[in-house]
């Protein structure tokens, strides 16, 4: 029997909690607080719901999100520096229940410093407990952002809820017009895999490459949405095991619109330094 779902908005000034089959109440409480203890109770996330804020910051004036979870849960927290009359970046971390920055395996703490216009995810696996999201600008002033949490019950998230994506770290391109391209240079190793998200709104040809720096390989391919690597008309598999001091291609002729993530990993290596480049060298028409 399929039961019926039901979705429901609160609103409160400039935020929004999305719930699935029911909603918590009693969490929009004051304003968004400077520490863990006057942080904005977001309550408890559970898998299918979200909470999103647009807020600013600066100096002395930080935001903190305090949330908890019932089980081991998937979380991404995305964050849009959207101020745009200054250039300065918003950080925005991960604590634990005693306001710590929380850490992966390999010691990396769950950390990002968003740029001006840019957008920044955390994902992380969470087990049941108590948790704070920190945003802040040491150099900026009333730094406009626009914040959202969501959770998923598998894997690490993508930002959207609707798979697994494995990814220790997240960057969103956003739209990836035709000419438009952009470049970054990053390490992975082990569990620590990057994973580029970008969207095309027509068929396109996307031109990438990547150059290994490290000491051992490390793997680079195309996926879509649902987590399966794009294939070529001709069947081929946008897929690359790139060895240490070279650099490879990957070229997708006439990708679809649609949203796509280019995964970056080394199952070999530990901390391996690579660069990454990705262009829409232009729209394509199928004859």
């Amino acid at each position: 029997m399929q039961s019926t779902q039901t979705t429901r908005t609160l609103s409160d000034r400039r935020s929004t909690f999305t719930a699935r089959s029911g909603f918590l109440g009693g969490i929009f409480g004051g304003d968004i607080g400077d520490s863990t203890r006057t942080a904005r109770n977001i309550g408890t996330l559970r898998s299918g719901r979200s909470y999103d804020h647009s807020g600013d910051v600066g100096g002395r004036d930080l935001d903190f999100f305090r949330f908890t979870t019932d089980r081991r849960l998937s979380i991404t927290a995305k964050l849009e520096n959207d101020d745009r009359r200054r250039d300065d970046p918003i950080a925005m971390t991960l604590l634990d229940r005693n306001g710590s920055p929380l850490a992966r395996g390999n010691g990396r703490f769950l950390f990002v410093n968003v740029p001006h216009e840019e957008t920044g995810t955390i994902t992380a696996r969470l087990a049941a407990g108590t948790y704070f999201v920190r945003l802040e600008s040491a150099r900026g002033n009333n730094q406009d952002y626009n914040f959202e949490i969501s959770a998923s019950s598998t894997g690490t998230g993508n930002g959207n809820g609707s798979n697994s994506l494995n990814f220790e770290d997240e960057r969103d391109l956003g739209r990836l017009r035709a000419g438009e391209g952009d470049r970054f240079s990053g390490r992975v190793g082990g569990s620590d895999i990057d994973g580029y998200r970008f969207s095309i709104g027509d068929r396109s040809r996307i031109v990438s490459e990547l150059s290994n720096e490290g000491n051992d390989d490390i793997a680079f391919r195309l996926i879509n949405d649902r987590g399966q690597t794009v294939q070529t008309s001709s069947g081929r598999f946008l897929f690359a095991n790139v060895e240490s001091d070279e650099s490879q291609r990957l070229i997708a002729p006439t990708l679809a619109a649609g949203t796509y993530y280019f995964v970056v990993q080394s199952d070999v290596g530990r901390s391996e330094d690579y660069r990454f480049s990705v262009r829409n060298s232009g729209n394509v028409e199928v004859i």
